[in-house]
């Protein structure tokens, strides 16, 4: 509920070869891509998951470490459609960079927002090579829709075929 916006770019790899100076083949691939997102604020907790960082409950003290791992974390988020519909989507492997923080005084109205800008990498998983999954869509204007978007939050991949995308 903390999501003000989304922007997914993926990449592609390509390449032409040519023979007596005229194209004659093309080659276009998937190779994961970036996920740009900006969120109200992020938490203690959302440093240490997202960066790496040490949190220190007793001093309340978070730390960045040079030698800090940044994990690959999932994300995922919801769209609204004008129709009252709504996309799932699913983010599987990404790493965030953190963007660090920007802050500005307060201007004559006293009021000055400062939003959280995350610049993602993402890749496709090797064992199937899954980047993101979406349901395109979904009307959860009664209960069966409504089972699918709880159950697809739920859990990191609830609502998936277990088999095909174990949770281990």
């Amino acid at each position: 509920k903390a999501l003000i916006s989304v922007k997914n770019t993926p990449k592609q790899n390509s390449a032409t070869q040519y023979a007596s100076g005229q194209q004659v083949d093309g080659y276009v691939a998937k190779a994961g891509g970036t996920l740009d997102i900006n969120v109200p604020a992020l938490t203690a907790q959302d440093e240490v998951d997202l960066f790496g960082s040490t949190f220190d409950s007793t001093s309340n003290t978070l730390a960045s470490n040079k030698d800090d791992v940044i994990p690959y974390v999932m994300v995922i988020w919801s769209t609204a459609n004008s129709n009252g519909t709504i996309n799932l989507h699913k983010c599987m492997k990404i790493k965030f960079q953190n963007g660090g923080d920007t802050v500005e005084t307060s201007d004559d109205n006293g009021i000055k927002y400062q939003n959280v800008s995350l610049s993602g990498t993402y890749e496709p998983l090797i064992k199937t090579g899954d980047d993101i999954i979406s349901i395109k869509g979904l009307d959860v204007s009664d209960s069966e829709g409504q089972a699918v978007e709880t159950a697809w939050f739920a859990k990191a991949l609830g609502g998936l075929n277990e088999t095909k995308y174990p949770t281990t």
